[in-house]
């Protein structure tokens, strides 16, 4: 997903670059049509449209460069309560181990005392 955000950030700097040659391109065309005169003047209402698309997509880029940005951060907050969650699982696991490891020791002190308890009323029956 990282990968993909800075393929789109690539992408809209490209495309807000491109509008703003175009832009200059409008603005390189209007003052040519403006030597031409009365004969220029269809070409410099072109060019002002031209212009206004041009501004019109960097403002369209700014707005798609905000929400790769925001989607970015909201991916690493992501990326980061998944490791820390990672972390804990891990450490849980650790711990569930070590607690079974303990209640099987339990189990088996349990066993031998029970073992002794037996040997030792077995004695004491022999002995009456």
């Amino acid at each position: 997903l990282s990968a993909r955000t800075n393929i789109i950030r690539d992408m809209v700097k490209t495309i807000n670059e491109i509008a703003t040659q175009t832009n200059l391109l409008a603005l390189n065309a209007g003052i040519q049509a403006a030597h031409a005169g009365v004969y220029g003047s269809g070409f410099n209402v072109v060019a002002n449209k031209v212009r206004n698309l041009a501004n019109k997509v960097k403002i369209v880029t700014k707005d798609v460069h905000f929400n790769v940005e925001n989607i970015t951060k909201q991916v690493q907050k992501i990326s980061t309560g998944t490791l820390q969650s990672e972390r804990t699982v891990i450490e849980s696991n650790s711990c569930i181990e070590q607690a079974v490891h303990e209640f099987i020791g339990i189990g088996e002190a349990a066993q031998r005392l029970d073992t002794q308890a037996k040997t030792m009323v077995e004695q004491l029956q022999g002995q009456k």
